[in-house]
């Protein structure tokens, strides 16, 4: 995803060179970018329209100004599809494709919701909301769960509710949503996580890859897989993690609604064994540092670690552990927490749980000492004991 700056040709000439390359978005001229590449920084417009990505090179920013490329991606807007992107969609009028691009102007448009349009729904772009029935949307996914992938047809009956609610609630189009109320595929909730002789072992491991010679090159890992078990938060929240969401002085990360997926602020007590390894990278990196867990590179696409896996891979393998992910350490903090008898509404709310159903779906069956209590009360009524 391009990173948003406001372009002056003041910050375009100062933007480095880049490999692997980094593509930015203007926030002045929306459909305006520009991509930083190893030699050379290219203007390209850019804009998603009647369901097709619509993409045309300006010129090399040492050639071309910021005006002309701007004037350039202006005209491009324009001639899109006959100015049908640029005019009010009357709401008898508005199809599936409209409203997706209204749901995605708004809102973004992630690599995965990409692939569900693109692969799925755009079979059905280009019928008019009014038209679209729930057996259309039936028939649709159940072509997709007939091949296999049941939890797809999922998302895919997600994404099209998501769409038509945000279409309703923004008075794009009026009627029911026939993608509401649709009886979804069975899934059942992964409940994989550590037990402690693994628990014990991947520490081990993990001790091992600090001591090796390379060891500068995985601690930003190994201290990130430590702050994944030690809050149970998403990765992509912990390795983005920045100096100014922490308060070291209480020991409190807070999380910014744009980067939760509940769209809500999340705040994270940190115990002290956290404080210690954030302390410990504070102190290592300096003042001056944006990230914690900066990129390994400059020029990097995130400017921050971007993934964990083969240090991840690495201790799992030497520890002999299967089937466990990333994702799984955040199951491990629940896990420990619902088994230590922490109240369900209370791991909820540390691990950002929008529902607490969630959190009862996956953790209810490890907290045992309800169950533990009953046996007592009923225990003590037996003679003879």
């Amino acid at each position: 995803m391009a990173k948003k700056m406001k372009f002056t040709q003041a910050a375009i000439n100062k933007l480095p060179y880049s490999d692997p390359r980094i593509d930015y978005q203007d926030t002045e001229t929306k459909y305006l970018y520009l991509r930083a590449g190893k030699i050379s920084k290219t203007y390209f417009f850019m804009r998603r329209a009647n369901g097709k990505l619509n993409k045309k090179g300006i010129g090399n920013a040492s050639q071309v100004s910021l005006y002309d490329a701007r004037k350039a991606a202006d005209n491009a807007n324009a001639r899109i599809a006959v100015n049908d992107a640029l005019k009010p969609v009357m709401a008898s009028k508005l199809t599936l494709c409209d409203a997706y691009e209204f749901y995605c102007e708004a809102k973004g448009e992630s690599k995965a919701q990409e692939s569900l349009w693109r692969l799925y729904l755009s079979a059905l772009g280009s019928v008019k909301l009014d038209d679209l029935s729930r057996d259309q949307i039936r028939r649709l996914l159940k072509e997709i769960g007939d091949k296999g992938i049941k939890t797809t047809a999922n998302r895919v009956a997600q994404l099209i509710r998501a769409v038509i609610t945000f279409a309703i609630h923004n008075d794009k189009w009026s009627g029911n949503n026939p993608a509401m109320g649709l009886v979804l595929y069975k899934e059942h909730a992964r409940k994989r996580y550590l037990y402690p002789d693994e628990m014990t072992r991947f520490f081990d491991e993990m001790i091992k890859i600090e001591k090796h010679v390379m060891a500068k090159q995985y601690q930003p890992s190994c201290d990130a897989i430590r702050l994944l078990l030690l809050t149970g938060q998403r990765k992509a929240n912990v390795l983005a993690m920045r100096w100014d969401e922490l308060d070291l002085t209480h020991a409190k990360w807070t999380i910014p609604p744009e980067k939760f997926k509940s769209d809500n602020e999340q705040r994270v007590a940190l115990s002290e064994v956290a404080m210690e390894i954030l302390n410990r990278r504070k102190a290592a990196l300096g003042h001056s540092r944006e990230w914690v867990f900066p990129a390994r590179t400059k020029g990097a696409k995130t400017r921050h670690l971007a993934d964990i896996k083969k240090t991840f891979a690495r201790i799992i393998e030497n520890a002999k552990i299967e089937n466990l992910t990333i994702h799984d350490l955040r199951r491990t903090f629940g896990s420990w927490l619902a088994a230590d008898g922490v109240p369900l509404h209370i791991i909820s709310k540390m691990l950002g749980h929008a529902d607490t159903r969630i959190t009862e779906k996956v953790y209810a069956h490890l907290d045992l000492s309800p169950l533990k209590n009953a046996a007592e009360i009923f225990s003590k009524r037996l003679p003879g004991k």
